[in-house]
Order: C-alpha cells, then sequence, then structure tokens
C-alpha cells in the first residue's frame, strides 16, 4: 500500500460521497416538489364538474402539463446522477486494491453488473408513479375539456 494510492482513494471516495450526496438532494427536491403540485392539482380535480369554467381547466391542464415535465427532469437528474456515482465507483474500484491490499470497502454485486439500490430503485419508481398520475390528470382534464366544448352530460 502506497500513501499516494490511499490519497488517490480518499480524494475519489469524497467525489464518490459528494455525488452520492447531491443525488439524494436532487430526489428529496423532486418528490417534495412533485407531491406538493400533485397536492394542488388533485384538490381541484374532484372539485371538476360540467360547470367548471374553462379558465380553471385550463389551469389544472397547465399545472399537470408542468408537473409531467418537472417529473420528466427529475427522472433525467436523477440518471445523469447515478452516472456520475457509477464513474467514481469504478474508479474507487480500481484503486481499491492498490489503496487498501485485500480491505475491500466497496463491494460489486455477486455477477459484476451494477445494479440500483434498494432506495435508489424505490426514488426512480416514485417518479414513474408521478409521471403515471400526471399523464392520468392531463387526459382528465383533456376529457373534461372536449365535453365542455361539445356539451356532454
Amino acid at each position: 500500500m502506497c500513501d499516494k494510492n490511499v490519497e488517490g482513494f480518499r480524494v475519489l471516495a469524497s467525489y464518490f460521497e459528494y455525488e452520492n450526496n447531491v443525488f439524494w438532494k436532487r430526489a428529496h427536491f423532486f418528490l417534495i416538489a412533485l407531491t406538493i403540485l400533485l397536492w394542488f392539482a388533485a384538490t381541484s380535480l374532484i372539485r371538476i364538474s360540467p360547470e367548471t369554467p374553462y379558465h380553471r381547466l385550463v389551469i389544472l391542464l397547465v399545472a399537470s402539463g408542468a408537473g409531467l415535465f418537472l417529473a420528466n427532469i427529475g427522472w433525467t437528474a436523477l440518471q445523469q446522477g447515478e452516472k456520475w456515482i457509477s464513474h467514481w465507483e469504478g474508479r474507487l474500484h480500481k484503486l481499491e486494491e492498490k489503496a487498501l491490499g485485500d480491505v475491500l470497502v466497496l463491494r460489486p454485486d455477486s455477477d459484476g453488473n451494477p445494479e440500483l439500490s434498494g432506495a435508489k430503485k424505490t426514488a426512480y419508481d416514485a417518479i414513474v408513479v408521478f409521471m403515471v398520475s400526471w399523464a392520468l390528470s392531463i387526459a382528465y382534464v383533456a376529457v373534461m375539456i372536449i365535453c365542455k366544448i361539445f356539451q356532454c352530460r
């Protein structure tokens, strides 16, 4: 074990830790923002009736579109964060044996393939649930607008 390798491992580990922290901050931000926006939309959706004015329906349609857009941005941000985490983890794996000898701090899964942790998978799954919710909201409001135009009952 060389001091240079140990120091290099320590530096790479700090980048790895930083990217993990940023990943979770992003995940929390998007999940909280999407929850608040969905709460707004859901409380408005339950009050929709054939007598609902057009402007309220349009506002709800725009809010639902914004929610779907925000969920898509959240998904993309998490994917980009995961790429950086994987990048630094790969670098750490290459240096681990030189820096720490037989001590393995980072252990790859049994078949050597990177997998998302249960918590990260849950964050991604939550974003998917929001995407589906927003798509359903858009569809529902669009149907209500069409019914209002054609005066369906």
